[in-house]
């Protein structure tokens, strides 16, 4: 397998390259009418040719404007620039689909993936599928990348199948729950009745999460603000996520540290927050095993936290944040995603996590007590 390396070459040996590859494919117009994104990187995963679906999508005139660079720095990947090797050098980059599917190529075999980029200037998530073929021209290797946009697919896709897959969960509740309603089982009728009032809650939350979603990825989610205090909204948060079968007898325990005061933010949306992170805190723990939920104030800013005992695998910690990435199975990631998404674009806060084998998963999420707007 070839040995993969962040060495990049000098600028004269890249223009050179450049220069010959431009002339070669110059001549052919196949390139110029391929609406996607097509790259000609060297073996040091640098950029030396692209068509003009690229200079389009960047807003430049001539491939010279980014000669050199690898693909993760001229899309902005916020992982690009953690490391002065830059794209391919962070730990996430072992993960993306990207620069698995080029370093396939370098050791020439064709690939296909999927890969998940966040902007770094910008905060947006892109989902590209990505295609890659070995190339050797006058005894060198080169790699045919390219990339097409497939994040309006994907958010598609994910919506729909949570939207569905969800309300058709809990309207087979409600309808369950009326029919034993019409066979007047004798009884308490006002047991019955709860469970269909909590059934009905939740298909409104349901429907409410994936509008609040669509809303917030449009930029068109209006905030609205209100004195709240920290134990109630804990509890009601408490009493949702019960209401939901996990099946598994988890439960959740107040933490002892939990501290009353009040914080002026968005109810809805912090509630939303608070309850996507527990729900996925007891889907995550052991059968039988415990979830704990507590909150405090220090210096004007309030942390709410949520602990399970079960730890996350260092390939799903590298991808938690991103949209479409989930453990659930196909069409189910968008918790984590969407938590980041309200709490830091509209919630003026900032979520992290920890995890390990000793104290299991922590979510930590930090809001100024007062939204400074």
């Amino acid at each position: 397998m070839k040995e993969i390396t962040h060495f990049r070459v000098s600028t004269d040996e890249l223009f050179e390259k450049s220069k010959i590859v431009s002339e070669l494919f110059r001549t052919n117009d196949l390139l110029k009418m391929i609406p996607d994104i097509v790259m000609i990187l060297n073996s040091q995963r640098q950029i030396i040719y692209c068509n003009l679906s690229l200079l389009n999508h960047l807003n430049i005139e001539s491939v010279n404007e980014i000669v050199g660079r690898r693909p993760g720095e001229v899309f902005e990947c916020i992982h690009a620039f953690e490391n002065e090797a830059g794209c391919g050098s962070s730990e996430f980059c072992k993960e993306c689909g990207a620069f698995k599917s080029i370093v396939s190529s370098l050791n020439n075999k064709k690939e296909t993936k999927e890969c998940r980029i966040t902007q770094r200037n910008t905060g947006s998530a892109l989902d590209f599928k990505v295609w890659t073929s070995p190339i050797l021209f006058k005894d060198e290797l080169y790699v045919l990348f390219s990339i097409r946009d497939i994040s309006s697919q994907k958010r598609k896709e994910v919506l729909e199948r949570i939207f569905f897959h969800d309300i058709v969960n809990t309207a087979t509740s409600i309808k369950a729950i009326m029919e034993l309603l019409e066979l007047k089982i004798p009884g308490d009728f006002s047991t019955y009745r709860n469970i269909l009032k909590n059934a009905t809650n939740k298909l409104f939350d349901e429907i409410n999460t994936q509008k609040q979603l669509v809303e917030a990825e449009t930029s068109s989610l209006s905030i609205e603000l209100s004195k709240l205090n920290s134990v109630e909204l804990i509890n009601e948060v408490v009493e949702i996520v019960k209401f939901y079968d996990y099946s598994k007898k988890v439960q959740i325990e107040l933490s002892g540290e939990l501290l009353n005061f009040d914080i002026m933010s968005d109810k809805s949306l912090l509630g939303r927050v608070l309850t996507n992170l527990l729900k996925n805190a007891v889907e995550a723990e052991f059968p039988s095993g415990k979830v704990v939920i507590g909150c405090s104030l220090q210096n004007g800013v309030t942390h709410f936290w949520i602990n399970n005992k079960k730890f996350m695998p260092k390939e799903v910690q590298l991808q938690l944040f991103q949209r479409s990435f989930s453990t659930k199975g196909t069409g189910r990631g968008i918790g984590t995603y969407s938590v980041k998404l309200l709490t830091e674009k509209y919630l003026h806060g900032k979520v992290d996590y920890t995890s390990n084998e000793e104290t299991g998963t922590t979510f930590n999420l930090y809001f100024p007590q007062n939204y400074d707007g």
